[in-house]
């Protein structure tokens, strides 16, 4: 009997992993404020064209692309101008905090605050982060969210986006 026990037990805790697992996946894919804004944030700061696809129509306009690959192209220039490659501008957010203030059916605010570091090569910056090398600017930034399509989107004027800076 103990043996049958063991297996049992064994076999229950499987199924409750498998359970769970599921869950989470199901979880993880659903769309929210945080969510939203934690995506476009982070493909902000590592220049990632992805950002995209979590701005707004009025925000995009009609080339979803454009205003992201002017940014982009603004920011590696810049770059440039200070003598680095363009990948010196890139950052990578570490421990952001994402706050959901006011949330109806389709708006939201949302403040995001974290800490970011340059992130050229993604090595260098987690050694960094490690042995606390290298500068770490911190990140406060207001978000407004609207629910487009049955996903939520950045409008207003995010980070430099929106023609303001950070």
């Amino acid at each position: 009997m103990n043996g049958d026990n063991r297996s049992t037990t064994i076999v229950l805790t499987l199924l409750l992993g498998i359970v769970l697992q599921v869950a989470f996946v199901f979880a993880d894919g659903m769309d929210s404020p945080r969510k939203a804004a934690l995506e476009f944030s982070k493909a902000y700061y590592a220049l990632d064209p992805a950002m995209a696809k979590r701005l707004c129509k009025d925000l995009a306009g009609e080339d979803e692309n454009g205003i992201v690959a002017a940014f982009i192209q603004n920011q590696e220039q810049l770059g440039e101008n200070m003598g680095f490659t363009p990948r010196f501008m890139r950052s990578k957010l570490i421990h952001p905090e994402v706050e959901v203030h006011e949330i109806d059916d389709t708006h939201a605010q949302v403040t995001l605050n974290a800490h970011r570091k340059r992130n050229i090569n993604p090595v260098f910056t987690w050694v960094g982060q490690i042995f606390r090398l290298g500068e770490t600017y911190e990140v406060e930034e207001e978000l407004t969210l609207v629910k487009e399509d049955g996903c939520w989107k950045v409008c207003g004027a995010p980070f430099e986006l929106g023609g303001t800076s950070s």
